[in-house]
């Protein structure tokens, strides 16, 4: 099931370069590659676990995007 993210946090985090977190549910790697998967080997910073790039993410599922508040 895919984490619904604002479209417009999404926007920053790619612009950022962000690694979206699944187990934290959270953009919370700076440095992150857009092609990122998990079996490339970056961590998040807050739990230690594996990455996606922010675009990877949305490409794979793992996140959907959405505009409401």
């Amino acid at each position: 099931m895919a984490i619904t993210v604002n479209s417009a946090d999404y926007e920053q985090a790619c612009d950022a370069y962000d690694g979206w977190c699944p187990a934290c549910e959270a953009f919370s790697r700076p440095n992150t590659e857009p092609d990122i998967r998990p079996e490339h080997g970056y961590t998040c910073e807050e739990c230690d676990g594996p990455v996606y790039g922010a675009e990877q993410a949305l490409l794979e599922g793992v996140i959907e995007l959405n505009d409401e508040e």
